[in-house]
């Protein structure tokens, strides 16, 4: 184990970084990468009125200037040494506490020609699995857990090992001209602005966040045991196709009906999922549908899993990761009616970790579901289904959207009969660089198999027929849960 101290201690740019960033390159040091790696696995502990608080911050950002003529500049430093007021370096892991953050300091230098201005910010942190990245919640969650004359702890912890991390430019940081003046906007603006759009966005990716479990992440794949009861035919079939392709997976026994995506928890870590309130508007029509309702806890227990618990009501099925989003549709704000839309973002955005692009929900499809339209590519690219085909309207508003965050593909088909369900193929599953997409018998089974081969290039894509599933309602990605296995 790497501690923290020792990183920071022991810091240094290479040459090569160094001159990379002086000759203007927004390419990540790999020495910041690796001290975020360290800083994202420990947390704080702090001591608390009824036990220790965990404090764990979940996106971290470096500053880092030097004082010298030629040297790096980084004038966002608001620590740094000024030719009229000048300043030693700070003491080494010393606390700034301000607007955006806390920042940790490991500076040297003992004269204005030599000092390095150096700080790790902690933007954003997580406490009990919610995330947030307010300063002041921060303050609080470090200094208000005990009285003074109690005694105030505050110690770092390291993890156990390094965790994997993204890259990222630093929020709202200004880029600067050769004078030290930030450079506006208006001036510029075939260039990206900060997001108060006043200046132009500093694009050197010193921001750093814990990596989020995504599909091509995941290794193991869990179904229902109803699964082999309502559609017996399909689930000999897909058994044998998950053995075939080497698809470790497990039949869960505590549920209540096949479509576990729906129920089963959220994974946004290797340890982390977070469970959610499953209590679906279209279960409450009668005492039959209400005993569908699966008891997440028992199958999490069954399972060995632990949860970080949320009251709001979620259907699994309507939450797709993308990049450093989450897409759902509109109809979870009707499901949590007793809040306002902004305080259903908030809370989604603090439980996953992630900003939360909405989709309008499309009443005549009763459930809401963002998996029956839209699927991740890679992080900047989402393919979009065949909306076209059933809602022009809605179809035009989906791509407006998801637009302005991502390069949007499309499926579509060419056939003479159109099947009536060729909405599923986007609902396929990937486990790792495998894919398995659904086929109707239809005409446009070889259509959409080839279209998501092109799509996913470095993936298996392997095509079966799922019509028993379909027919019910919903396809691959709906009967299954897919996770990285924490070993």
């Amino acid at each position: 184990m790497i501690k923290l101290e020792q990183r920071l201690r022991g810091f240094s740019l290479s040459d090569s970084s160094r001159q990379n960033i002086i000759y203007g390159s927004n390419e990540t040091p790999a020495e910041f990468e690796t001290i975020a790696q360290t800083a994202l696995a420990g947390h704080f502990c702090v001591k608390g009125k009824e036990g220790n608080v965990l404090v764990r911050p979940t996106c971290v950002e470096f500053y880092y200037h030097e004082e010298a003529e030629h040297g790096i500049k980084d004038y966002i430093v608001y620590h740094r040494n000024m030719k009229d007021n000048p300043k030693p370096a700070f003491d080494f892991g010393t606390l700034h506490n301000h607007v955006s953050g806390i920042d940790i300091t490991f500076e040297n230098g003992d004269s204005p020609d030599t000092t390095i201005r150096a700080s790790m910010l902690i933007r954003e942190f997580e406490i009990n699995g919610k995330n947030e990245d307010r300063s002041t919640m921060l303050y609080e969650a470090l200094y208000q857990q005990s009285s003074l004359f109690d005694g105030i702890s505050v110690q770092w912890v390291d993890g156990n090992e390094p965790v994997e991390v993204t890259a990222d430019v630093r929020k709202n940081v200004a880029l600067f001209d050769t004078n030290g003046e930030k450079k506006k906007a208006p001036d510029y603006p075939e260039l990206l602005a900060t997001e108060n759009k006043k200046f132009v966005q500093d694009l050197r990716k010193w921001q750093f966040k814990r990596k989020q479990i995504t599909d091509s992440d995941t290794d193991k794949v869990y179904i229902s045991s109803w699964l082999k009861d309502e559609c017996p035919d399909f689930y000999g079939r897909f058994i044998s196709l998950l053995q075939d392709n080497g698809i470790v997976f497990q039949v869960m026994q505590s549920t209540n009906d096949i479509w576990a995506r729906d129920y089963m928890p959220i994974q946004i870590y290797d340890d982390h999922f977070v469970q959610y309130c499953y209590n679906p508007d279209y279960l409450q029509k009668s005492e039959e549908d209400k005993e569908s309702i699966t008891d997440v806890d028992s199958v999490c227990n069954e399972l060995g899993i632990q949860t970080y618990k949320t009251d709001l009501v979620i259907d699994g099925g309507n939450v797709v990761k993308a990049g450093k989003y989450i897409i759902m549709t509109e109809k979870v704000y009707v499901e949590n009616s007793h809040l306002k839309p902004a305080e259903v973002r908030a809370q989604l955005r603090s439980i996953f970790h992630r900003d939360v692009i909405m989709l309008p929900w499309d009443i005549k499809e009763p459930y809401g579901h963002a998996d029956g339209i839209i699927k991740a590519i890679d992080d900047n690219t989402v393919l979009l289904t065949n909306y076209d085909d059933f809602d022009f309207h809605y179809a035009k508003r989906f791509e407006e959207i998801l637009s302005k965050y991502f390069t949007v593909k499309k499926l579509s088909y060419h056939v003479e009969h159109p099947n009536k369900n060729n909405w599923a193929y986007i609902n396929f599953l990937r486990i790792g660089d495998t894919i398995f997409i659904p086929g109707l018998g239809a005409e446009e089974d070889e259509q959409a198999l080839q279209q998501i081969k092109s799509y996913y290039p470095e993936c298996k894509v392997l095509q079966i027929e799922a019509s028993e599933v379909v027919e019910k309602g919903g396809a691959l990605n709906c009967i299954t849960w897919n996770i990285k296995e924490t070993l």
